[in-house]
């Protein structure tokens, strides 16, 4: 957090002297599990269906 992808490369991004709120990485923490939850039931059968095609 406080960095971007610009022109090919990782360059921060956050002012100098800023903070990411703790409450930022914490709200991600519980929207990943919740994602990954999901995902967990949905890739097998997507996987299934598609998995034998070329990408």
């Amino acid at each position: 957090m406080g960095y971007a992808l610009a022109e090919g490369q990782f360059r921060k991004i956050l002012p100098e002297g800023a903070k990411v709120p703790d409450i930022v990485p914490k709200g991600l923490f519980a929207h990943n599990i919740k994602e990954f939850t999901n995902l967990a039931a949905l890739l097998p059968e997507l996987y299934q269906e598609f998995g034998a095609q070329p990408l």
